[in-house]
Parts: C-alpha cells; sequence; structure tokens
C-alpha cells in the first residue's frame, strides 16, 4: 500500500505533469478517473494562465490573450510551481520567452518581461538575485538595462502613453522601485546607470561616484538618482559624497 505522501506525489504528476495514475490508484474505470483528472488540470492551468497574464499585462497587449494563454501553456510544462504563493509565479517568464521560438519575431518581448517581473516583485518585495539588485537596494529597487526602448513599449502597451514605438530610439536603463504605496520607473542617465552599475558589481560608493562624474562632471547621488533609490544608499553608507 503506498504512503499518503506517495498517492499525493502521484496526483501532483498527474495534474501538474499530465503523467497517467498507476492502476492501484484508480477505483473505477480509468476513463472515469481521467475525466475528472482533466477538470483538476484544467482549473490549475486556467489559475497559473491568469496569474501570469496580471503579472504580465502588458506582454498579453503586445502578443493578443490567444497566443499569450498558448506560451503560458508552454511554460507552465517547463516551469511548475515551485511555491505555494501565487504571487511568485513567474520569475522564469522572461528567461522562457528569450528562448521560446514563437516569439522570436519579437526580440523586445523578454526585456518587457523583465521590466513587468522587476515592477512584480518590487511592489512584493520579492528577494532579488544577485544579478537584479546588490544587497543595499534590498527588496524595493531593481535595475534593468535594455537595448530596446522597454519603457515605451510598456507604455504604449499598456495605454498610458499612444502613438507608435521606434525601435531604433535607443536603449534603456531603467530604476524600478517602491515609492510609498506605488512602484515608479526612472529612466537613468549614462552616468547615473555605470554609477548603479558599479555598486552593483562591489565598487565601493565614493569610487563608483568618481567613474560617474567622468561621464558627467555634475553627477551626484542627490541630483541624478530617484530619491526612493538615493535613500536606500544613505542607509548604507551616510558618509557616501551625494
Amino acid at each position: 500500500m503506498q504512503s499518503l505522501a506517495d498517492v499525493q506525489r502521484a496526483l501532483r504528476d498527474a495534474i501538474v505533469l499530465r503523467q497517467p495514475l498507476a492502476d492501484d490508484l484508480i477505483d473505477g474505470s480509468r476513463a472515469q478517473a481521467k475525466r475528472r483528472l482533466a477538470v483538476h488540470a484544467n482549473h490549475f492551468r486556467k489559475s497559473l494562465t491568469g496569474t501570469l497574464a496580471k503579472t504580465f499585462p502588458a506582454i498579453v497587449s503586445l502578443v493578443d490573450e490567444k497566443f499569450f494563454a498558448y506560451c503560458a501553456d508552454a511554460f507552465i510544462d517547463a516551469h511548475p510551481p515551485q511555491h505555494p504563493c501565487l504571487f511568485n509565479y513567474g520569475a522564469d517568464f522572461a528567461q522562457f520567452v528569450a528562448s521560446f521560438a514563437p516569439c522570436a519575431a519579437l526580440p523586445y518581448l523578454a526585456d518587457v518581461a523583465r521590466l513587468e517581473w522587476d515592477m512584480h516583485a518590487v511592489f512584493h518585495e520579492l528577494p532579488a538575485d544577485r544579478t537584479s539588485a546588490p544587497r543595499w537596494l534590498g527588496r524595493c529597487v531593481r535595475l534593468l538595462q535594455s537595448p530596446y526602448p522597454i519603457d515605451r513599449i510598456w507604455q504604449v502597451a499598456r495605454g498610458h502613453a499612444h502613438g507608435s514605438v521606434d525601435l531604433e530610439a535607443g536603449g534603456s536603463a531603467l530604476a524600478i522601485y517602491r515609492d510609498g504605496d506605488d512602484v515608479s520607473i526612472s529612466a537613468l542617465s549614462p552616468a547615473a546607470s555605470g554609477f548603479l552599475s558599479d555598486v552593483r558589481l562591489g565598487r565601493p560608493l565614493i569610487g563608483a561616484i568618481a567613474a560617474a562624474r567622468m561621464l558627467d562632471p555634475t553627477f551626484s547621488i542627490a541630483s541624478r538618482i530617484p530619491n526612493a533609490v538615493a535613500a536606500h544608499l544613505r542607509l548604507t553608507d551616510p558618509s557616501a559624497e551625494t
């Protein structure tokens, strides 16, 4: 007789991974069991697809709901949930989009997904990996660079701006941060972006400021870095020049 844990694992694999149930777990006809499992599997996938759509609304707008559902279904197969809280689901979605062949015609799509995940993560104060933000930025700030104008793409896709987007307009360097009860996005100058990138790589603040002033002699944390981001710098190193 199988243990409760074994039965639960088998049911999970049947619903999440679409694996067949063993005969000794079926009481009645296999066809009836298959229909019942299909109901649970369908609810499982619809719930996760809905969660992804709420986290990545600009992506839904850019590719339409039908294609997004197709993409989400493939993502769920490749990355089933590993955490009980749904707002943690989707951290790997941008990376998946970048390698998903049907999305290849939209090379900016993965970076827009990264932007939306960073906004979601900052709002919920999810922990960042070491490539997303240095320790002093904590859970309230993310940094993102892209060769595409993803902030403009996001604004148009979400209806916050109108008109077309020139993909040749240049890249973007963004700070995504919690500002009170909201999430804000600020475009960073080359000096500000270089400064934050240097600190992310472990360079001392004073050295990072000096390097930034090679690009912009007027650079200061107070004038070139959003206040909500600068506050984290001051908490860590109040003696740094601003």
